[in-house]
């Protein structure tokens, strides 16, 4: 009735997303996804995937390092913000 997931997985060619395709074309300007461009999404967070994936290798944990440090740098940026607008005591 169903097919297994596994037969379709392993017959078909394994696409390579934006992130990988900028490290294999050495192109960090324009975005590919499997051999198109891929202008409909800004890049920043591609770009910041891709420069994780040179220094650190492609991992798992590598993947997420660019948004744990992203949502850290959110933090500090609220932080300062509210420090700024309310003052150092500033709360309820």
């Amino acid at each position: 009735m169903h097919e297994p997931v596994g037969g379709r997985v392993a017959t078909r060619k394994p696409a390579l997303l934006p992130r990988s395709e900028m490290l294999v074309r050495h192109d960090w300007v324009t975005r590919y996804s499997n051999g198109l461009r891929y202008i409909e999404k800004a890049p920043l967070m591609v770009w910041w995937l891709a420069t994780s994936y040179t220094l650190f290798g492609i991992r798992g944990w590598s993947t997420r390092l660019p948004l744990i440090l992203g949502v850290l740098a959110l933090l500090l940026a609220i932080y300062k913000l509210s420090c700024y607008a309310y003052g150092e005591l500033g709360g309820p």
